[in-house]
């Protein structure tokens, strides 16, 4: 870009902030505004009573129905159920049962 250029996009960009500043109210009036409303800003503690009873909803429901009367029951046998990871192929390396047996020694190492 040519200092023609430049100084072309400065002057757009005032003319812009220009605008913005005369459309924009003053802070005395968004705070006279703030005072008029009784409301400064977000008041999340409105919601912790209702957010706290639906936890205790949702807590007290998973609970009646994963222990009905009052025995807890497994959802799936651990007994029976076997995972197998897709990778589990490349856990398995050459010489394997090696790995699985331990090896002994003689303690006359002279006489086999």
């Amino acid at each position: 870009m040519s200092q023609a250029d430049d100084r072309d996009v400065r002057d757009r960009l005032a003319t812009l902030r220009q605008e913005d500043a005369r459309e924009a109210p003053s802070l005395a009036a968004v705070l006279a505004a703030a005072r008029r409303t009784g409301r400064v800003g977000p008041r999340p503690l409105r919601w912790v009573p209702a957010i706290a009873a639906v936890a205790v909803a949702v807590v007290f429901v998973v609970v009646s129905v994963l222990a009905p009367n009052g025995q807890r029951q497994a959802l799936v046998s651990l007994a029976t159920a076997r995972w197998q990871s897709p990778t589990d192929f490349l856990l398995r390396v050459p010489g394997a049962e090696y790995l699985e047996t331990m090896p002994s020694f003689t303690t006359d190492w002279r006489n086999p």
